[in-house]
């Protein structure tokens, strides 16, 4: 991690990144920030609410366990790990949960 990021928390690193994928698609978007779970979200809801009552799309979804990262979901053509390894966060420390990539014990579906 270089010097720059080891001032910050993971938790400020991966909430500051995520928020970046704000307005990344069509329509609006916001993020949602648990920093008591340590969970990260953008939701995407498309410009016409009428034609499209029911669609939410989740962007991208992260989570802090322990030492590691755990990317849920990324929908975009920006990879959320691409831009949290720019941001500091040495790859051995994310997890792709949306590739199957095995997650630490008491972190899988099972035990949120």
């Amino acid at each position: 991690m270089d010097t720059s990021a080891a001032l910050i928390s993971v938790d400020e690193i991966v909430a500051q990144v995520v928020a970046k994928y704000n307005n990344v698609w069509p329509g609006y978007s916001y993020s949602l920030m648990d920093t008591t779970q340590h969970h990260y979200a953008v939701l995407a809801f498309p410009e016409s609410r009428a034609r499209f009552p029911d669609t939410v799309n989740i962007v991208v979804a992260a989570r802090i366990a322990g030492e590691q990262v755990i990317i849920d979901h990324d929908a975009t053509n920006r990879p959320l790990v691409q831009a949290l390894v720019e941001a500091g966060i040495p790859r051995e420390r994310i997890i792709l949960a949306y590739r199957d990539e095995p997650l630490p014990a008491g972190y899988g579906p099972e035990d949120l």
